[in-house]
């Protein structure tokens, strides 16, 4: 088995500190490991913090098992990295990265917006990503470019001490 980029182990950790992190994937992913009844849709979003106490939490080269709560009975789920394609902090506005590789198709519209970052041929409007920055998955993580939301589309955020700055979501090619 091939381990995934390291990137996505490190942001993890690195979210984990932070607070929850939101664990975005596809369920339907070879070799993830969930109650079948969440196996069915593209999108599985599922929670995981230190605070939570889980019985079990480990995280490594090839993925993120932890065992989860669900309708208030445990169950052991592996989450290979390769079925993860976005890590955020719901508690922060949903900062964090997106790997635009590893969504599933059924995102069409994200994927036109994710291309408009990778190419500058723009999708329609109502599509576009705001507040991206695109990474390069490589060794050095450099920050490629950042999309800033055009004024014109989103309200000024407000003065808030509370309120982190920067991009919502880093997208990372790898």
């Amino acid at each position: 088995m091939t381990a995934a980029p390291m990137n996505k182990q490190t942001e993890m950790l690195r979210l984990l500190d932070e607070g929850q992190v939101m664990v975005h994937l596809d369920p339907r992913r070879e070799g993830v490991q969930v109650p079948g009844y969440l196996t069915e849709d593209p999108v599985l979003r599922l929670n995981i913090a230190y605070g939570f106490n889980l019985p079990s939490l480990e995280i490594d080269d090839e993925g993120v098992y932890a065992v989860l709560s669900f309708g208030g009975r445990d169950f052991g789920c592996w989450l290979p990295w390769s079925s993860i394609f976005a890590l955020t902090l719901p508690d922060y506005d949903h900062q964090g990265a997106l790997w635009p590789d590893d969504m599933p198709k059924e995102m069409d519209p994200l994927f036109a917006s994710v291309q408009h970052l990778k190419t500058g041929v723009e999708a329609p409007a109502p599509e576009r990503a705001k507040g991206f920055a695109v990474i390069d998955g490589g060794a050095s993580d450099e920050v490629v470019s950042e999309v800033a939301p055009d004024a014109s589309d989103e309200p000024e955020p407000p003065d808030d001490s509370t309120t982190k700055g920067g991009p919502h979501l880093r997208l990372v090619k790898g």
